[in-house]
Formats: C-alpha cells, structure tokens, sequence
C-alpha cells in the first residue's frame, strides 16, 4: 500500500492544539485544560503521485485513562482456583458487570464467554465493580478467583473489586468443579473414550412458534470445547422441528461458520448424559470430521464465506462427501452407510463446480480435492 502524508490538520474547538508529527504520520492534539467532550479534527493528506484529499476524525476527550478487566469460566477440576493450561474452559456463559464509576454513574455491561471461556470488559471508567456469573445448570460450583487487582470473592459467583485509573485488571476466573454425579457415566473413566468432545447443557424443548410449529432455535445454556478445536471461537446448538435431530454449529475468529445435523439416536456421536427439568446435557464425541461438520450453506446452495453471502472466486472453501460427486475414479475413499453398514467405497476423478442461483459458475476445483472431501 502506499505510504500517505499528513499535510495539515485544525481543530474546531477553541483553545485545541493540533501538530502534525515530523514524520507525517501522526496527529498529535491537545485539548484544553479542564474539557471533556467531543472535538472535530479536519486533516488534509497527499499519496506519493501528489493527489491530495480531506477528512475529519471525531475526537472524544475523557478525563480519565479507560481501563478493562478479563477473566474466564472453566472446569477448575482440582478446585484451586488457577486456570490450569490443562483444564477445560466453558463457553457460552453470561458474565455481568455491574457497578458506580467515579463520577457515580451506574454502570451495568454483559459479557458471554467464548470457546476458551473468556470474558472482557474494555474502556471501563475507575470505580468499584462487581463482576457476577450466570448459575450454571448440571454443574457443581468451584471458586471464584480475584486477579490482579485482587478484590472479595466471599459471595458466590461474584467477585467485587475496584478499578483504578487506566488498570487493565486479568485474572478474574469463575470455577465450576465439574459435573453433579447424575451427569456422570461410566465411560467418562474409560481410557477408549476419544478425547475430543463437545459437551452442551440445553433446554430440552424446543420453542413452540404462534402457529404451533417448532422451528429451529438456540436453547444452548453452556458448552465445553474439550480436545483439539484449533481456531474455534464459538459453538452453538439448536433443535430441529423434529425431536430426533440435534444441528451443531462452530465459528472461527473470522465468523466462517461450520455446521452439522446429528441424529439423537447417533450412539457413536450423540450421549445423553442425563436431564433434569430445564437442562438436557449431551456430549457429541469426536473430531470435526467424525461429526461432519461441513461449511454452512446459504440458500441456493451456495458455501457461506462468514459474511453471509456466497463465496468468489478462488476463496470458494467447501467440504463435501466424495461419494456425493457426479464422478469416479482411482485413489478415491468415500464413507458410505452407517453403524454395521458403514464402509468404503473407491471414488475416480471427482470434479468440484459451484453454481449461484442463476448458474454461474463461483469457481472449479479439479486438483485441489484433499482426503477428507475438503476444497
């Protein structure tokens, strides 16, 4: 890209001060003593041809430095209260901050945790805070950690503490020791069970629509991502209109979404740990592609690209089963069947195509078939 040149820059404000660093790269402003508020910058920049153009910038002047504080929820399965690097974290719980600033407003922010259990509050003004987690159902409660700033962890599931000018406070952890003993079975002490899993507490009724139908919808309260998820920043859950399927979904950090439908009475997938009223817990066992997960599709059939829309071009990425491709040929293995029917089938010459809904073509893969079906 190239390197643009800040020529000049003024302020709309009386008594502002506005500089240009001797680099030109920088807008170095002063505000007057005492002022707090918003103040418009107008800069004029030029790029290396000499092409010049104009902009304005919103400043906001607080008096105070913005502080943050973070933490996380995770089973502290040894009850110490440290996040141990082998303990797994909770996502999906609602963290709650609550509080007066310095100037004695009341503050009030949520924060729901993600596939590594954390939580944020950013630009945070000094005051004394709370931070206050949702009750977790089918769990039994750990400790509460105060971090860096310490603070009082003798109410359960809060943690009080006050925040200095400019802090940025970490540490702050809610610990759950595990499941309650109903929820515990047998294979959770065998060696043979597989180590990645996706364990989820949900309503276990889906919610009925106006016309008595029951659509798809997100009853997940919890989820734990445990074994190799690589860049997995969020699951969720949903219940189709029917009560035998259960639909996972996963996101990265980039929002691309992956999906899968599930049937309940998948005994190689699906474990019902055990229900009780309000919270249905399930572990679906297995890696990624043991649960097909598959990009999620947009309507027309079309890959979702994370913002919604079709994918271009050569960023088209898919997943699909070979034994759904037109054609056959050597050195290709489908999975085809399932439970004492599944076996493999040897595929030749599989072609890719993705059409929108008119018929264009986004892109052809002919040599970039991987193994497991993936563009």
């Amino acid at each position: 890209p190239e390197t643009l040149t800040i020529l000049s820059a003024s302020s709309q404000l009386n008594g502002a001060t506005v500089s240009i660093s001797d680099d030109g790269q920088r807008i170095l402003y002063t505000p007057p003593a005492g002022y707090t508020g918003n103040d418009t910058v107008t800069y004029r920049i030029a790029d290396p041809s000499g092409e010049e153009a104009e902009g304005t910038a919103t400043i906001e002047v607080l008096d105070f430095t913005p502080g943050s504080v973070r933490g996380a929820v995770y089973f502290d399965v040894n009850n110490d209260g440290q996040f141990n690097e082998w303990e797994s974290a909770i996502g999906g719980v609602t963290v709650t901050l609550v509080g007066t600033d310095f100037r004695g407003e009341t503050v009030e922010r949520t924060s729901v945790t993600d596939a590594s259990g954390a939580f944020a509050f950013t630009d945070l003004a000094p005051g004394n805070y709370e931070l206050i987690e949702e009750s977790l159902p089918g769990l039994l409660d750990g400790r509460e950690t105060a971090g860096t700033l310490g603070g009082d962890t003798s109410q359960n599931d809060r943690i009080s503490f006050e925040l200095t000018d400019g802090a940025q406070a970490t540490g702050y952890w809610f610990g759950e020791w595990g499941r309650l003993p109903q929820f515990i079975q047998l294979t959770d002490f065998l060696a043979s069970t597989p180590q990645t899993s996706i364990l989820t507490s949900s309503s276990p009724t889906p919610t009925n629509g106006e016309d008595g139908s029951t659509p798809p919808n997100s009853p997940l309260q919890w989820y734990s991502l445990q074994g190799d998820w690589n860049d997995t920043q969020s699951a969720d859950l949903a219940f189709s209109s029917s009560p035998d399927e259960v639909a996972l979904s996963i996101a990265d950090g980039n929002d691309n979404v992956e999906q899968t439908t599930l049937a309940m009475n998948d005994v190689r997938r699906v474990h019902r740990l055990g229900e009780e009223p309000g919270n249905l817990m399930l572990r679906f066992t297995g890696p990624r592609d043991f649960l097909n997960f598959a990009p999620r599709a947009i309507d027309g059939g079309a890959v979702d690209n994370g913002s919604g829309g079709a994918a271009e071009g050569e960023s088209v990425i898919g997943s699909y089963t070979p034994a759904d491709l037109p054609d056959a040929v050597d050195g290709w293995m489908a999975r085809i069947g399932e439970g004492e029917d599944e076996g493999l089938l040897e595929l030749d010459d599989p072609s890719v195509s993705l059409h929108d809904e008119s018929g264009d073509a986004y892109a052809q893969a002919v040599d970039t078939l991987l193994m497991d079906g993936e563009l």
